[in-house]
């Protein structure tokens, strides 16, 4: 088995967090997203926390970067809405 590098894992993680901020603020404190397909689904992207689902994306996107897009402007919106934010 191969060793993992973990420079390369760390720019990984960082590449994300920089390019989806919000994203990675929610999963690492508050919630978590799924996304895909899943029957009896609408939405392929979704940001949830205990209380049910607080952002659902569209049922189809060209590219999971897109769908990643969505939940990042999705998740950005509602924690201005609710947390009072004025990003």
């Amino acid at each position: 088995m191969a060793k993992k590098n973990p420079k390369a894992t760390n720019e990984i993680a960082g590449s994300l967090e920089e390019k989806y901020p919000h994203l990675a603020e929610w999963v690492m404190t508050h919630g978590w997203i799924e996304v895909g397909q899943l029957e009896g689904i609408s939405a392929f992207a979704m940001a949830l926390d205990e209380s049910g689902d607080v952002w659902r994306g569209k049922k189809n996107y060209k590219t999971l970067d897109e769908a990643f897009q969505a939940l990042e402007e999705g998740i950005a919106k509602w924690m201005r809405e609710e947390w009072g934010r004025s990003e």
